[in-house]
């Protein structure tokens, strides 16, 4: 494995259909984790009946706390919603890295994130919408989440420079690659969220996300051998 992708335990992180477990411990909250179970809480309504019952009122009645509570940790609805989004990021992040093995090539890295992102977003596709909505589109309003969409992003153009150096091309091309990749990605992501879902959703976002990926490496290959030739 590069150096570069770090491997955390294990963490399943897909659609929820049951209450997290810390929305069921009452004592948490004397601890200071308050703030995340509200993020939880968001987070599993967001999973379970989607965008339009989220709220500051139905997290905290989720949590089972107060409705100013919420008002504490978060300025407004816009700040829990970013708080939440954050956590998206992080989580695609880690769903992303568990789509990689040591004995992976670097083209197969990157095949596997760019497959990991695709299977997020049908997995998740309340929270990669909320992630990438007009709401939250000027991230730099919130440190935590500028930092956490470009990790998931870096993820992205490390794997890109690993597969431009094993073809002996310079990885100074990475980060325009990678913006070509992301949006190829998340093209064919959001077209398949908005798509109605059937049992095959997977299967067929599988197979279409291998043919974009053949495109997308050949091209990628080509352009720049053609650039520095």
């Amino acid at each position: 494995m590069n150096k570069r992708a770090h491997l955390p335990s294990a963490v399943k992180v897909g659609r929820i259909t049951r209450m997290p477990n810390q929305l069921r411990k009452q004592d948490t909250y004397h601890h200071g984790n308050l703030r995340d179970a509200l993020i939880a809480a968001g987070i599993f309504l967001l999973d379970t009946q989607g965008a339009d019952a989220l709220s500051l009122r139905g997290a905290a009645r989720l949590a089972g706390v107060s409705q100013t509570a919420p008002g504490h940790h978060f300025q407004d609805k816009r700040g829990m919603l970013a708080a939440i989004a954050t956590k998206g990021f992080e989580q695609l992040t880690t769903k992303r890295l568990e789509m990689l093995t040591i004995s992976m090539s670097a083209e197969e890295r990157l095949r596997a994130l760019m497959l990991g992102y695709v299977l997020f977003a049908i997995e998740r596709p309340a929270l990669f919408n909320l992630m990438f909505g007009s709401e939250l589109a000027d991230k730099d309003d919130y440190e935590e989440l500028r930092m956490a969409s470009i990790a998931s992003f870096r993820l992205l153009m490390h794997a890109i420079a690993d597969h431009l150096q094993a073809h002996k091309l310079p990885a100074s091309y990475a980060e325009a690659a990678a913006v070509h990749v992301w949006s190829a990605t998340h093209g064919l992501s959001t077209l398949l969220v908005h798509r109605q879902q059937n049992p095959r959703q997977k299967l067929q976002a599988t197979e279409q996300c291998r043919a974009l990926a053949n495109v997308l490496i050949a091209g990628l290959t080509a352009d720049i051998k053609g650039s520095t030739s």
